[in-house]
């Protein structure tokens, strides 16, 4: 590592640190780079070292009122921003969060959660977090049974609905509400119920490549298509795709599956009042530009945008293009970030 960033990583290292309280002697990095101070006992499990369990009281994890129990593992300080990540347990379900934050956020920063879609995990946005770090505060999720969230025991199909409460819960539980909903395939399902069913949890809602066309109801016709967007997809998009379905396997995949296929989207989309960005890549298969207008036209108040050059996976391909158009709509889109394509676009947003 270069001697820059050496200073660089301490001196945000010294930063938590005070805020935290911790005395200067204290605040260092383990080996994996992450953050220590005497109140944190790392374990290590085969040679390996294990992920840092919190045993002091400024970070232990506490059950509320309503069952639920969050524990939340010590940050590690990133150059312009710190990363943490949270299990948030209710009703045998674990839903694992990932928060990004600016090192200096405004008083009252947006938060956006980040919800992916069937068979993957938060791990497709890591392209698409950084651009809107800077902004406000990310919340990354890896819903039951995706990513590092373990799935349900004993073994149940979770439907979009439920997805939906946990995701609703988790937010009212965090005190983080209103927030920016954002979803990508079946991700942009559970952000319309979420919106549908508590209004006042979302200040915007974007839905990234919205499913399921009812001209493709079936799981063989959207296999179909999958299968076209894999051949226009980058190959490092592909390969964050397949390692997800591998980890996530395909008895949870078809497990799912039917929620996705069943979830009436049409329909509770009238019910969403918040303001909504529908948005699409350009040669989106699974999303079609005749569905996505379908989708527009459903909600109260909606603008849709077509992401040149990207496919299904929009915010992989497109990130700051994507961001921008977010942020757009949104309003915190500052006159610095923004191009000369952008500020000539009706409300801001990119063409």
């Amino acid at each position: 590592m270069r001697l820059p960033q050496q200073a660089a990583i301490r001196a945000a290292d010294l930063v938590i640190g005070r805020r935290r309280g911790y005395p200067e002697h204290f605040v260092r990095r383990g080996r994996g780079g992450a953050l220590r101070h005497p109140v944190l006992s790392l374990s290590r499990s085969g040679g390996r070292r294990s992920v840092p369990q919190c045993t002091g009281p400024a970070c232990a994890g506490r059950p509320n009122p309503s069952g639920a129990h969050a524990r939340r593992v010590l940050p590690r300080a990133r150059l312009g921003g710190v990363r943490d990540t949270i299990r948030y347990e209710r009703d045998g379900l674990t839903l694992v969060v990932h928060r990004h934050r600016a090192m200096r956020a405004d008083a009252s920063p947006p938060v956006f959660l980040l919800v992916h879609g069937i068979g993957v995990s938060s791990k497709y946005y890591r392209r698409l977090i950084p651009e809107l770090v800077p902004h406000g505060t990310v919340y990354a999720v890896d819903m039951p049974g995706f990513g590092t969230a373990p799935k349900p025991h004993p073994v149940r199909r979770l439907s979009v609905e439920d997805l939906a409460d946990l995701l609703t819960a988790f937010l009212a539980d965090a005190g983080i509400a209103p927030a920016v909903l954002v979803g990508q395939s079946m991700g942009t399902q559970v952000v319309t119920e979420m919106a549908a069913r508590h209004p006042e949890q979302a200040s915007h809602v974007v839905l990234i490549g919205p499913v399921v066309d009812p001209a493709a109801p079936t799981a063989l016709a959207q296999g179909l298509r999958l299968g076209h967007d894999t051949c226009i997809e980058p190959p490092s998009a592909n390969r964050v795709v397949l390692t997800e379905y591998i980890r996530c396997g395909p008895r949870w995949y078809l497990t799912e599956l039917p929620s996705m296929l069943d979830y009436p989207m049409l329909e509770r989309l009238a019910s969403v009042q918040a303001p909504t960005l529908v948005m699409r890549g350009a040669h989106d298969p699974i999303a079609p530009g005749e569905w996505t207008q379908q989708v527009t036209d459903a909600l109260p108040r909606a603008t849709r945008f077509d992401v040149p050059k990207a496919a299904h996976l929009a915010q992989f391909r497109s990130p700051r293009v994507v961001a921008d158009a977010i942020l757009a709509h949104v309003g915190t889109l500052t006159g610095d970030s923004e191009s000369p394509e952008q500020a000539d676009s009706p409300g801001g947003l990119p063409r």
